[in-house]
């Protein structure tokens, strides 16, 4: 778990590459179900690279965190400029 966590591990390191880690924790798994992620069950993390929401269509998934409007950053579209992702909410 350390190596997962905020304080020095993954979290911390691939937060700068626009990179969040949900674990399985009530608001985490609310963030995947936004985001139309998979669900993360007892024990395992899911990863996705978020971008702002700006001014996307109302239609794509968002997901308020960390006082702004977040959603998936695009596979296979228009190369998006990668920013910090927002901090997690504590668990």
């Amino acid at each position: 778990m350390k190596r997962v966590r905020g304080n020095g591990g993954s979290r911390s390191s691939l937060r700068s590459e626009g990179i969040i880690i949900l674990g399985h924790y009530r608001t985490h798994c609310q963030i995947a179900t936004v985001l139309s992620l998979p669900e993360p069950g007892p024990g395992e993390f899911v990863s996705a690279r978020v971008v702002r929401a700006g001014s996307a269509p109302q239609d794509k998934p968002r997901a308020f965190i960390d006082g702004a409007w977040w959603r998936s950053a695009e596979e296979g579209g228009p190369v998006e400029p990668v920013e910090s992702a927002p901090l997690l909410p504590e668990v």
